[in-house]
């Protein structure tokens, strides 16, 4: 028993260990839905989240990850309709159009762990989500400084601040 301890242990001695390598990571958990690096990493490459200037691309992607899901739950709550065929095929057409040639695309899919039918599940779900707040928050109504400052001097116990109304900057 021992002297195959010793002999493990030479050739364990003889191999370098090399370091870990990360596959990928849990970022969040929203209501049950793991969210992982590799989610951030396909929405950030496939176009569907855009950071911008982030300085954490990553986290961006995140964010918009997180709200994202939790807008699904609350689709999925209500059993709300499908996105239509023709607007799924144009944000795959618009998807596909980010790369070169048809194998950067494919190689991509392959880095990113997705086949064709992800990348449909992963667009539909967007403009689900696309079409649900702009049916819930579309209509808002864009007030002028002018009719802010009517509103506020019309109703002035709404917005008052140690017992003293509040100046139109504080408000604003």
């Amino acid at each position: 028993m021992g002297g195959c301890a010793i002999v493990l242990g030479m050739l364990v001695a003889g191999h370098p260990l090399r370091a870990a390598e990360l596959l990928d990571r849990v970022l969040a958990v929203v209501s049950g839905t793991v969210i992982t690096l590799s989610d951030a990493r396909a929405a950030i490459s496939l176009g569907l989240v855009d950071p911008g200037a982030a300085v954490d691309p990553v986290s961006a992607a995140l964010r918009w990850l997180v709200d994202r899901q939790l807008v699904l739950d609350e689709i999925n709550r209500y059993d709300a309709g499908d996105a239509d065929s023709a607007g799924i095929a144009a944000r795959l057409g618009a998807i596909r159009k980010r790369f070169t040639s048809d194998e950067e695309y494919a190689a991509t899919l392959r880095r990113l762990g997705l086949d064709g039918a992800g990348v449909r599940v992963l667009v539909r779900d967007t403009l689900r989500v696309e079409a649900h707040v702009a049916s819930r928050f579309d209509t808002l109504f864009v007030a002028t400084e002018n009719e802010l400052r009517e509103y506020v001097a019309q109703h002035p116990e709404q917005f008052v601040r140690d017992g003293r109304p509040a100046d139109f900057d504080a408000v604003q």
